[in-house]
């Protein structure tokens, strides 16, 4: 009986242990640069618990040939082998929005890559970011046409959505009380304004409450909200101006400081209305809800910000104090953008610089293709991309649209005729601006029209493409 027992036991130790040594043969992914939501514009990083490229000098020929990573819905890109073990993944476009996406270690990478474990059959999945509001403000303003004091607010969503599905979805409540209401948009936007013109201007502040059914989707998706957006806040009383927040962000490499304020600012109040420590060169304008101060805020330096209270709103409301604001600019975001963004005439006698702004990015790669010339409209046609670029405003992503041509990798309407790497450190500046020089005069083959890309060499995925004609 005894012998009958321990005979199990080692049956079942030698199953357990052949079980945890079949599992560490398996390679799976151990790491990943992302968690459950990625942006819609980033590289994806993979990382093996095993070697899978045997040598460096195979790694680019082999990347060609087997994908390591099946993405569903197929996702178009290119992987670039970093190490043996990890591979970095490029979306040739911007992912879909509003979309759940899963990735999974591609089977035929056993016999490609000749390797003698086993792969694991998990599955790694994320989503883009769903429909979400990203700020809601309310503020007090002038109705140009009665003279009456008017109540608007706006809702900023991450993606456009349409006015009149909003309008059927959304109910508004001010003080528990529902109101009704108009939006000021006529199109799908990021952004809908909302105007409450019955409001009486009373010395009590509100309490704003919204709320959008479940089943609200973006304008440009087929996806639907499963549960209620919910935001509610307090606008103060138009007797007084308040300001509401105060957020800092960058435009390439000029600081932002924006402020929302209770009412409409009058514009001429804007001078000389506010000061900052350590001081600075910086410009004002008025925005529809307050102001921005723009200037070259240094990175990781505090500043102090002072408004007075010469500042008044179009309603006459003043501030009760002064407002002071303890601020402090991060590191630069890595951004590439082009100066002019649209297509481009370059002479062939010029220099043929070409303006960018670089921000933070140490290495660049510049490709060149030259569209065929029997195939130009088909280019224009079949290379035309739907892009989402990403932003932040008072510290919520958001995303707003462009158009915009993408590589042919493959060759089918063009071919590469220039790719390097360049240092931004060695570009030539002229002001702020770095000058790229695409250098195509050398050659009298080289007249037409070209694709040029500028892609960051790390792991960001900061890139920028236009058409130039020569």
């Amino acid at each position: 009986m005894k012998s009958r027992f321990f005979k199990s036991i080692i049956g079942l130790f030698l199953l357990v242990n052949f079980s945890c040594n079949n599992s560490s043969q398996t390679i799976k992914i151990i790491y990943t640069n992302f968690s459950e939501e990625v942006s819609l514009s980033q590289n994806l990083i993979f990382r093996f618990s095993e070697d899978i490229v045997k040598n460096i000098d195979e790694m680019n020929e082999l990347q060609q040939t087997t994908n390591p990573i099946l993405f569903t819905p197929s996702i178009e890109g290119k992987f670039r082998w970093t190490d043996k073990n990890e591979v970095i993944f490029t979306p040739l476009k911007s992912l879909k929005i509003c979309t759940k996406y899963v990735a999974k270690i591609n089977e035929s990478l056993k016999k490609s890559f000749q390797l003698n474990r086993n792969l694991d059959n998990n599955s790694t999945e994320f989503h883009t970011p769903f429909l979400k509001i990203s700020s809601f403000h309310g503020f007090w303003t002038l109705n140009e046409q009665t003279a009456t004091p008017t109540l608007k607010l706006n809702i900023d969503f991450n993606y456009p959505v349409k006015p009149n599905e909003f309008i059927n979805k959304t109910k508004i409540s001010i003080n528990e009380t529902p109101q009704n209401f108009a939006t000021t948009n006529d199109k799908s936007s990021s952004e809908i304004s909302v105007e409450i013109a019955d409001k009486k201007a009373l010395k009590e502040d509100l309490n704003i409450q919204l709320e959008i059914d479940k089943g609200f989707g973006p304008a440009e998706s087929d996806y639907k909200t499963s549960d209620l957006l919910k935001e509610q806040l307090v606008v103060p009383s138009p007797y007084i101006l308040s300001i509401t927040s105060v957020n800092q962000s960058y435009e390439g490499n000029i600081g932002i400081i924006s402020l929302a304020c209770s009412q409409e600012i009058e514009e001429s109040s804007l001078k000389n209305c506010y000061s900052i420590e350590p001081p600075l060169e910086t410009t004002i304008e008025k925005t529809k809800n307050g102001f921005e101060i723009r200037g070259e805020f240094a990175e990781q330096v505090g500043y102090t910000l002072t408004i007075n209270k010469t500042i008044k709103g179009v309603l006459g409301g003043q501030l009760n104090e002064p407002h002071t604001s303890n601020l402090m600019f991060g590191e630069m975001p890595p951004s590439i953008n082009f100066i002019n963004k649209k297509a481009l005439y370059i002479s062939s006698k010029g220099n043929q610089n070409i303006g960018l702004n670089i921000t933070n990015i140490p290495e660049v790669n510049l490709k060149v293709n030259k569209i065929f010339s029997n195939n130009i409209l088909l280019y224009l046609n079949n290379m035309q991309g739907y892009d989402w670029e990403y932003y932040e405003e008072d510290g919520e992503e958001s995303y707003t649209s462009s158009n915009y041509y993408y590589e042919d990798y493959n060759e089918q309407y063009s071919q590469v005729i220039v790719d390097k790497t360049i240092e931004t450190k060695n570009l030539p500046k002229q002001k702020n601006t770095s000058l790229l020089n695409v250098n195509l005069n050398n050659d009298k083959r080289f007249k037409g029209i070209y694709h040029i890309q500028v892609k960051s060499n790390g792991d960001d995925y900061s890139s920028a493409s236009k058409l130039i004609s020569i």
